[in-house]
């Protein structure tokens, strides 16, 4: 099974080197741009040299909502930036907004370490191999 194109993989090869990259080609070659879009790896027997890929798939939805600034506030705080300069309630309402987010943050945190609980902790026992003789039974 070849990955598509412009996915991200993790390719294991014969000699234990990883390559990881966006899929560029994949034919008689196999053709990994790098994650910082630096550089690029060309592999040049892949059927002889790939033992393994990890193909990565996108993220779950619930992190993209994470990470998207979807509150109420954060939409009023860059409507209030927008505004021209020159108005003279634009710093108030700036400083007000900021002291609202930071609040609401803070009450995201705190509720996120009420929630949070620990599993159970693993005891590990201690002892000797069983391949050695006990010397107590002659």
């Amino acid at each position: 099974m070849i990955p598509p194109d412009k996915s991200r993989v993790k390719i294991l090869l014969r000699n234990n080197t990883i390559a990881e990259g966006i899929v560029q080609e994949w034919a008689d070659t196999v053709k990994l741009r790098s994650l910082d879009d630096q550089s690029y790896m060309i592999i040049l027997h892949p059927k002889e040299d790939i033992i393994l890929i990890k193909v990565f798939l996108e993220r779950p939805s619930e992190e993209k909502e994470e990470i998207k600034p979807t509150s109420e506030l954060e939409q009023k705080f860059q409507q209030t930036i927008e505004q021209p300069s020159d108005e003279p309630t634009r710093h108030q309402s700036l400083a007000e907004l900021r002291i609202l987010l930071s609040q609401q943050e803070r009450q995201i945190l705190a509720n996120k370490l009420r929630q949070h609980h620990l599993g159970e902790t693993k005891k590990v026992e201690y002892g000797y191999p069983r391949f050695f003789k006990s010397t107590s039974s002659k």
